[in-house]
Protein backbone atom coordinates (compact mmCIF):
# COMPACT_ATOMS: atom_id res chain seq x y z
CA UNK A 1 0.00 0.00 0.00
CA UNK A 2 2.71 2.49 0.91
CA UNK A 3 4.48 1.74 -2.36
CA UNK A 4 1.34 2.51 -4.36
CA UNK A 5 0.86 5.81 -2.50
CA UNK A 6 4.47 6.77 -3.15
CA UNK A 7 4.10 5.89 -6.82
CA UNK A 8 0.90 7.93 -7.09
CA UNK A 9 2.51 10.89 -5.34
CA UNK A 10 5.52 10.68 -7.66
CA UNK A 11 3.22 10.68 -10.70
CA UNK A 12 1.34 13.70 -9.37
CA UNK A 13 4.60 15.54 -8.74
CA UNK A 14 5.89 14.66 -12.22
CA UNK A 15 2.66 15.90 -13.81
CA UNK A 16 2.86 19.16 -11.84
CA UNK A 17 6.51 19.61 -12.81
CA UNK A 18 5.60 19.10 -16.48
CA UNK A 19 2.74 21.61 -16.21
CA UNK A 20 5.07 24.19 -14.68
CA UNK A 21 7.68 23.55 -17.38
CA UNK A 22 5.09 24.08 -20.13
CA UNK A 23 3.81 27.21 -18.39
CA UNK A 24 7.36 28.57 -18.25
CA UNK A 25 7.88 27.84 -21.95
CA UNK A 26 4.61 29.60 -22.76
CA UNK A 27 5.68 32.65 -20.74
CA UNK A 28 9.02 32.79 -22.58
CA UNK A 29 7.40 32.52 -26.01
CA UNK A 30 4.76 35.10 -25.12
CA UNK A 31 7.48 37.49 -23.95
CA UNK A 32 9.36 37.02 -27.21
CA UNK A 33 6.17 37.72 -29.17
CA UNK A 34 5.39 40.90 -27.21
CA UNK A 35 8.98 42.14 -27.52
CA UNK A 36 8.99 41.49 -31.27
CA UNK A 37 5.70 43.38 -31.63
CA UNK A 38 7.11 46.43 -29.86
CA UNK A 39 10.24 46.25 -31.98
CA UNK A 40 8.22 46.03 -35.22
CA UNK A 41 6.26 49.09 -34.12
CA UNK A 42 9.51 50.97 -33.59
CA UNK A 43 10.73 49.91 -37.03
CA UNK A 44 7.48 51.13 -38.58
CA UNK A 45 7.82 54.48 -36.82
CA UNK A 46 11.33 54.89 -38.18
CA UNK A 47 10.09 54.06 -41.68
CA UNK A 48 7.21 56.50 -41.51
CA UNK A 49 8.89 59.24 -39.54
CA UNK A 50 12.41 59.20 -40.95
CA UNK A 51 12.74 57.49 -44.31
CA UNK A 52 9.47 58.67 -45.83
CA UNK A 53 10.13 62.39 -45.22
CA UNK A 54 13.72 62.00 -46.43
CA UNK A 55 12.58 60.42 -49.68
CA UNK A 56 9.84 63.04 -50.07
CA UNK A 57 12.38 65.79 -49.53
CA UNK A 58 14.93 64.29 -51.93
CA UNK A 59 12.43 63.82 -54.74
CA UNK A 60 10.42 66.96 -53.98
CA UNK A 61 7.17 65.09 -53.57
CA UNK A 62 4.32 65.32 -51.08
CA UNK A 63 3.89 68.05 -48.52
CA UNK A 64 7.37 67.49 -47.12
CA UNK A 65 8.85 70.17 -49.37
CA UNK A 66 6.57 72.72 -47.73
CA UNK A 67 8.22 72.13 -44.35
CA UNK A 68 11.19 74.11 -43.21
CA UNK A 69 14.39 72.25 -42.47
CA UNK A 70 13.91 72.90 -38.75
CA UNK A 71 10.36 71.48 -38.80
CA UNK A 72 11.56 68.43 -40.68
CA UNK A 73 14.47 67.88 -38.31
CA UNK A 74 12.16 68.20 -35.31
CA UNK A 75 9.67 65.69 -36.75
CA UNK A 76 12.45 63.22 -37.51
CA UNK A 77 13.92 63.63 -34.02
CA UNK A 78 10.52 63.03 -32.40
CA UNK A 79 10.01 59.90 -34.50
CA UNK A 80 13.47 58.60 -33.64
CA UNK A 81 12.83 59.22 -29.93
CA UNK A 82 9.48 57.44 -30.19
CA UNK A 83 11.06 54.51 -32.01
CA UNK A 84 13.74 54.26 -29.32
CA UNK A 85 11.06 54.28 -26.60
CA UNK A 86 9.09 51.53 -28.37
CA UNK A 87 12.25 49.47 -28.74
CA UNK A 88 12.99 49.86 -25.03
CA UNK A 89 9.43 48.76 -24.15
CA UNK A 90 10.07 45.61 -26.17
CA UNK A 91 13.38 45.04 -24.49
CA UNK A 92 11.82 45.46 -21.06
CA UNK A 93 9.03 43.01 -21.95
CA UNK A 94 11.61 40.48 -23.06
CA UNK A 95 13.74 40.88 -19.94
CA UNK A 96 10.67 40.65 -17.69
CA UNK A 97 9.41 37.51 -19.39
CA UNK A 98 12.75 35.74 -19.43
CA UNK A 99 13.52 36.67 -15.86
CA UNK A 100 16.80 38.40 -16.57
Amino acid sequence: MAGDDDKLEAEILAAEAERLRREGEYTKEHSKYVAASWDRASTGLITIGVFTPMIGFLYRISNVVMLTALDLAFAVAVCLAGAFALHMFGRRALEKGLGT
